[in-house]
């Protein structure tokens, strides 16, 4: 779960379990929450942040506090 942004045109999520991060991207919607599939088990890192896209350019905001997210 995540705070909706209000002027944010869509959302990156980035998490890792080890090594590097992943990132993911996807459209602002009426819905905080969001699921990633096909994880492996174990305690992965978490990060939010909002983004807002203005014809060619992306402007983003600074990366929400690291959340542990267990994964079973």
């Amino acid at each position: 779960k995540y705070t909706k942004v209000k002027d944010a045109t869509g959302f990156q999520v980035r998490y890792k379990l080890k090594g590097k991060w992943k990132t993911k991207t996807f459209a602002a919607k009426k819905t905080v929450t969001k699921t990633i599939k096909k994880l492996r088990k174990g305690t992965y890192k978490v990060q939010v942040r909002a983004m807002i896209k203005a014809g060619k350019q992306k402007a983003f905001s600074a990366w929400s506090k690291i959340k542990k997210v267990k994964v079973k």
